[in-house]
């Protein structure tokens, strides 16, 4: 019987940030800014890998493995760039049973290769620079629709690779409105909108980020990816149960994938 594998494809949600070190969490100095972040996100990434809502959702399927891809401020390109470094064109049914569980981030974001290694814009911190406001400028009207369609070509070039490769392939949206359109766009029965409320604001979502569930930086914490994790097990279980585990694994391993490789 072939092994589960358990792909996870997303951004700083599916990376596990706001999952922080204790020792980080009690220094009286910990920066507020959401841009001053990174002051403390280094220290913290093998509990944000750990403690994610991919991890949790590995074993609540009963999956033997779990590949990470998620990466802080990834754009949609990124992740499908990322995917070729990883696998080109790797058949990994071989080996494994296959999920795919993509959470498409924010539409606005783009990606380049940099000093040779992808790097994504992100419309929140980099929308005053030259590059972006071309960018923007270019799409003309429309230019969230413009954005969006960008993000179905990459989502349904993930889907068509695991269609061929016999891979499950499940999408789920960080923006309700973004996933909305992007329902219309892909029609296949092997894709599930499965939050059906957006991340952003916190208030009145579905997965409820505040409170206890909220980490200073305004992502979840532990408390608030078993949240999403469980949320996301029972939809899965309601509407696609075929995807379980009924057999608990010997053994629960998990790779971080997820930074660019350096080309």
């Amino acid at each position: 019987m072939k092994k589960r594998l358990l792909i996870t494809l997303g951004d700083c949600y599916t990376e596990g940030v706001g999952c922080y070190e204790p020792s980080v969490l009690t220094d009286e100095k910990l920066p507020r800014g959401v841009g001053k972040k990174f002051e403390v996100y280094g220290k913290s990434l093998d509990r944000f890998h750990n403690f994610g809502w991919p991890s949790v959702l590995q074993k609540r399927l009963k999956y033997d493995s779990l590949w990470n891809l998620g990466y802080w401020g990834a754009s949609n390109s990124q992740l499908v760039k990322r995917w070729m470094e990883l696998f080109g064109d790797d058949n990994l049914s071989k080996e494994y049973d296959v999920l795919v569980l993509w959470m498409v981030g924010l539409a606005e974001r783009m990606s380049f290769y940099k000093k040779g290694k992808i790097t994504s814009f992100n419309a929140m911190v980099d929308s005053a620079s030259d590059l972006y406001y071309s960018y923007v400028k270019f799409l003309g009207d429309d230019v969230h629709k413009n954005m969006l369609l960008e993000t179905y070509f990459y989502v349904n070039t993930i889907q068509t690779i695991c269609k061929l490769s016999n891979y499950n392939f499940l999408y789920i949206n960080v923006d309700h409105n973004q996933g909305t359109i992007l329902d219309s766009l892909i029609k296949s029965s092997a894709s599930l909108n499965l939050l059906y409320k957006t991340l952003y604001p916190h208030n009145n979502s579905i997965l409820d980020v505040s409170g206890d569930n909220k980490s200073f930086c305004d992502h979840p914490n532990e408390q608030g990816y078993e949240n999403i994790a469980n949320v996301l097990y029972d939809l899965i279980l309601q509407h696609h149960p075929y995807l379980l585990n009924n057999q608990e694994p010997p053994e629960y391993t998990m790779k971080y994938l997820g930074t660019p490789r350096q080309w």
